[in-house]
């Protein structure tokens, strides 16, 4: 909540850029309807002449509690919003009806047309089952580190997805899947065991490492704030003081850093794993090198870390599915 609305920020970077997709990540399905995220979707999908993508997630306690919104039952109403958005995108403008636990739609017209042949593309976070998404997502964006079973278990969700996107009868080879890389990227090992061994790296490690702190005992370790803490859930100003913060990363070893929360390592390293995500099914990657976060004076080699790699995998001849068919700017 204490960011610019990034509606209007996409819009404006729209007007500036001409080529790249410009991807909302991610509006959750508490605070906004699927008929105004429907109308903000096709706005910005004039706005950015085809180029917009929508991921919807459930919300985090941190944007909700705080301001009159109640988290509980979020993934149900992330499951409607999904059904409802994928409805009124298809509709061709026509009264459209759909009943849902939390979300419904009783004869609502989104008379808007798209900005190309098909409507902006709708990605989720994971939760909702695989055949809501097989049905009504366009993409998935997960946590690349975090992600239940590493490579192996990304690799199965992404067959899965398809597999539910054709039993659905839609086109699997449409679909996208989206990544945020979490990374820390260091030439020297020693570079590298310093930032590990931070409390800054410990502190974002207790907070980003898995979605509950159950799945660190997949690891081999023991979440500081117990097995039932996730960061979407339980993350929110006042939830926990000062003390019990610092006492939860004092328990949190350096080695976790790279085993839950960052890829961590030489570049060539990091981007030789991106590699295996790629030739698993990843078709877009949302990079963040971490290392300047930890020590200012490695911002500089933070950007061109993420500029290496973003050139590395696009270089590589991976399985790509097709994108929408957009018409030439007017």
């Amino acid at each position: 909540m204490g960011f610019p609305d990034p509606g209007p920020v996409i819009a404006a970077a729209g007007q500036a850029t001409s080529d790249i997709d410009l991807v909302i990540s991610a509006y959750d399905a508490v605070r906004r309807g699927p008929a105004v995220l429907a109308q903000t979707l096709l706005t910005l999908d004039h706005a950015t002449r085809g180029r917009v993508v929508l991921a919807l997630g459930a919300g985090e306690l941190k944007q909700l509690v705080g301001y009159g919104y109640s988290r509980k039952d979020a993934l149900a109403k992330q499951s409607d919003n999904l059904r409802c958005l994928r409805a009124l995108l298809d509709s061709g403008g026509e009264p459209t009806h759909v009943q849902g636990e939390h979300w419904r739609l009783d004869g609502g017209r989104l008379p808007i047309r798209p900005y190309g042949e098909l409507p902006p593309p709708i990605w989720s976070t994971p939760g909702p089952s695989w055949d809501v998404l097989g049905a009504n997502a366009d993409g998935l964006l997960t946590s690349l580190r975090r992600h239940r079973g590493g490579i192996d278990g990304f690799r199965r969700d992404v067959e899965t997805f398809r597999i539910a996107t054709a039993r659905a009868g839609r086109d699997p080879d449409r679909t996208q899947v989206a990544g945020v890389v979490l990374c820390m990227i260091a030439e020297d090992d020693a570079t590298l065991k310093e930032m590990m061994n931070s409390r800054v790296a410990r502190f974002y490690t207790l907070l980003l490492g898995a979605d509950r702190g159950e799945h660190w005992r997949d690891k081999g370790y023991r979440h500081p704030l117990g097995d039932s803490w996730g960061y979407a859930r339980s993350a929110a100003p006042g939830r926990a003081t000062a003390d019990e913060l610092n006492a939860a990363v004092d328990q949190v070893p350096a080695q976790a850093v790279g085993d839950l929360a960052f890829f961590a390592g030489t570049r060539d390293r990091v981007c030789e794993t991106l590699a295996q995500y790629v030739a698993a099914g990843l078709t877009y990657a949302s990079i963040v090198d971490y290392s300047g976060r930890i020590d200012s004076s490695l911002a500089q080699n933070a950007r061109d870390n993420v500029e290496y790699l973003v050139t590395e995998l696009q270089r590589l001849p991976a399985w790509s599915p097709p994108g929408r068919t957009v018409p030439a700017p007017r």
